[in-house]
């Protein structure tokens, strides 16, 4: 018991390392797009409007942050930091680091205590010690969840409701009692409630329910209708809209978002630059996600023991291997595949794997050998993903490109000085571009424009402020043709155009993206490159790519 212990203190302890190292390279900004969006969110709802109004991502984590914020306003008012809630939000919208450490610590937390809980599930399953500090000894090196734990998003909050929610119904499987059904069904509303995916866990507590009840030979109409079953899935929406109230309070704008989302995953119509499954989807899946999470020979290993489960046909191996392949079956079949999406099932692809590999270690008679070829082979399975955080890690501790252009900026570009910028070049608008960007905002009815909104009230007090003109990405829902029209950018006197490197995927496909190609075709003909800045891209993704670059043009002529 001291040992185990002492394992899983070295796990945690390492595993916080690796995610907690770089973390404040990129502030007072975020390479994240979704973790500023959960962010803002939480800042939002401090103006009394708990109203997302929009529901691509779903609320939750971002009541939670809401709820750290508020405690941390109280501290620093009853300190003498905060004189009011006003000083509270032009501190994030001056320096947002306070925000975003907060969110980052309290996620880092949060993956630690889903180790705890990941082991406490595979120990719960298959009651072997050795199987549960093997599979927490891999997830602790998945590539996916170190770095999802770096950044104050939904992925490890919704992971570690997902292992509560899964520990309860492996209790439905073993057990079956009518509050286990209700305490899965409340866990996995919440879990919904922080990210979508999280919604599949009701085919797990179904399928729990199946696989329990054949043993009694009853009729399948009787299992499915189930009192028990019923209560269970009846409690993952009332779970879901506590978590997310305004599904319900605000149910047209819940619709639409969630219709688009649907769209975006399930179109080839959907122009966003990675994660695009190249062919088959299931394949994709295997061959790129998949390794890029875990590496090669864990994914072939967790594979095999995936074969393995079905083999041996427990009722919890049957239950975990269902749970897997339903999900990969299902998400096999979207345009577009992100190894996060997986969040919650590599780790049971890693319960499966190291239960393997405990049994093959088992039939190895006792002794150095025994210990020799163990300690090789998990030295083997996690040598690729170990090497991925090392070079995360020295990646993500550098200042991001579009940091050190904005920086550049700033120091050579007079404010108010109009430039065209493409997403991701965090300048800041002055009243005039943030006036033009809140009309065409209400034009196209794509959202309130209510961070503009409240910028707008601190943008005299900020160093430098620009006629910015944003240069949307394809896939960006507030992109419009007329947002790329060169002429109307040099007829309002744009000086500088701003572009990133996912630039170069538009121009090497005019034919998909002609209004994208033709306009940073002009730039190029008509401008002089000033300045540019390189480095290398956190390489965690299938699709993105390692380098990124900002290159500034001044137009002349």
């Amino acid at each position: 018991m001291h040992a185990q212990r002492w394992a899983l203190a070295g796990m945690l302890g390492l595993f916080a390392a690796a995610a907690a190292y770089g973390m404040r390279a990129d502030l007072p900004f975020s390479r994240f797009a979704t973790e500023e969006e959960q962010v803002f969110y939480a800042v939002k709802f401090g103006t009394g409007d708990l109203n997302p109004h929009y529901f691509l991502h779903p609320p939750f984590f971002a009541y939670v942050l809401f709820g750290l914020y508020g405690a941390t306003f109280m501290i620093g008012r009853a300190a003498g930091v905060f004189a009011s809630v006003a000083d509270f939000e032009r501190l994030f919208f001056t320096d947002p680091t306070l925000f975003f450490l907060i969110g980052r610590i309290f996620v880092l937390g949060l993956g630690l205590l889903g180790l705890w809980l990941f082991f406490r599930l595979a120990h719960q399953l298959y009651h072997r010690t050795a199987i549960a500090l093997l599979a927490t000894a891999f997830l602790s090196v998945s590539v996916l969840h170190v770095t999802a734990a770096h950044y104050a998003n939904t992925d490890i909050p919704m992971m570690v409701l997902a292992f509560l929610a899964l520990g309860t119904v492996v209790r439905v499987l073993q057990e079956g009692r009518l509050w286990h059904y209700g305490l899965a069904g409340l866990l996995i509303g919440l879990a919904t409630a922080t990210k979508y995916n999280a919604a599949w866990l009701g085919v797990v507590l179904g399928l729990a329910h199946l696989i329990r009840t054949s043993r009694a030979g009853a009729p399948w109409r009787e299992r499915l209708f189930a009192p028990k079953l019923v209560a269970g899935m009846g409690l993952i929406i009332v779970g879901f809209f506590l978590g997310c109230p305004y599904a319900l309070l605000d149910g047209k704008a819940f619709l639409a978002s969630v219709q688009k989302l649907r769209w975006e995953l399930m179109t080839s119509e959907y122009h966003f630059a990675s994660y695009r499954a190249q062919g088959s989807g299931h394949w994709f899946l295997l061959t790129s996600v998949l390794p890029s999470a875990i590496g090669a020979p864990l994914t072939v290993v967790s594979l095999i023991g995936l074969a393995y489960a079905l083999w041996k046909r427990r009722p919890e191996d049957l239950w975990l291997a269902g749970l897997v392949l339903t999900f990969i079956g299902y998400v096999g079949t979207w345009d577009i595949i992100k190894p996060r999406y997986f969040i919650y099932i590599v780790p049971m692809l890693l319960l499966v794997a190291a239960r393997w590999c405990v049994a093959l270690a088992d039939r190895l008679r006792a002794g150095p050998l025994r210990v020799t070829a163990m300690t090789a082979g998990w030295a083997l399975l996690v040598a690729l993903p170990v090497q991925a955080i090392v070079r995360f890690d020295r990646q993500v501790a550098q200042t991001p490109v579009s940091v050190r252009a904005c920086a550049w900026i700033q120091r050579h570009v007079p404010s108010g000085t109009p430039v065209a910028v493409a997403a991701g070049v965090p300048l800041v608008p002055n009243e005039a571009s943030i006036h033009r960007q809140l009309e065409e905002i209400h034009a196209k009815g794509i959202g309130q424009g209510i961070r503009l909104q409240r910028l707008a009230r601190y943008v005299p007090s900020l160093p430098a402020a620009y006629d910015l003109w944003p240069l949307p990405y394809p896939w960006r829902e507030d992109f419009d043709p007329d947002d790329l029209d060169f002429a109307k950018h040099r007829q309002a006197g744009v000086r500088y155009v701003v572009v990133t490197d996912e630039v170069e995927q538009y121009l090497a496909d005019p034919a998909r993206y002609p209004v994208h190609a033709q306009y940073y075709t002009a730039v190029r003909d008509t401008g002089r490159l000033v300045q540019e800045f390189r480095g290398q891209r956190p390489d965690v993704d299938p699709g993105l790519g390692t380098e990124e670059y900002v290159k500034i043009y001044e137009l002349v002529g």
